[in-house]
């Protein structure tokens, strides 16, 4: 039997990053819904800043709601290159 996928959250989603402290810009059509369109979205596209540090947050942010790639895969975990 196939796995369930767990329900779309957009706001679930926007208060992890925010708990996190993810700088980020929210863009698509989730944005336009937040602006006062009448859209239906299942998505919801965020471009986070690329500092290290940043990706650090938004790493435990996605672990905390337990994001998973489109094949059902967990993600990859963000580790910093040392030099």
């Amino acid at each position: 039997m196939a796995e369930r996928r767990p329900s779309f959250d957009p706001y679930g989603i926007l208060q992890a990053l925010e708990r996190h402290r993810v700088k980020y810009v929210l863009s698509g059509g989730f944005a336009r819904v937040l602006r006062g369109t009448e859209e239906l979205t299942r998505g919801i596209d965020i471009v986070p800043a690329p500092r290290g540090d940043n990706l650090r947050r938004l790493d435990d942010a996605l672990q905390e709601i337990g994001a998973r790639r489109v094949d059902g895969q967990q993600l990859d975990r963000f580790e910093t290159a040392t030099v």
